[in-house]
């Protein structure tokens, strides 16, 4: 099954936390309807925005995970 591009995030169970970082957190999620798991990353907003140089980072890793999974 291939999901659309944006899906709402109230797609997804949670089922647990795989890491937390210090503006971070990776969790482990099921989709509802396919049943399939996902790793979904999410960061604090406001931690990253505090600290100005990892606006850089969060922005260069999200451009590299796009290409990987082959989205333009």
């Amino acid at each position: 099954m291939q999901l659309p591009k944006d899906i709402p995030i109230s797609s997804f169970k949670p089922l647990r936390v795989l890491k937390q970082g210090a503006d971070s957190r990776v969790d482990l999620v099921q989709h509802l309807e396919s049943g399939k798991q996902y790793v979904l990353k999410s960061y604090d907003r406001e931690k990253v925005m505090q600290n100005g140089s990892r606006i850089g980072q969060v922005l260069n890793e999200a451009n590299i995970l796009k290409r990987i999974a082959g989205i333009p």
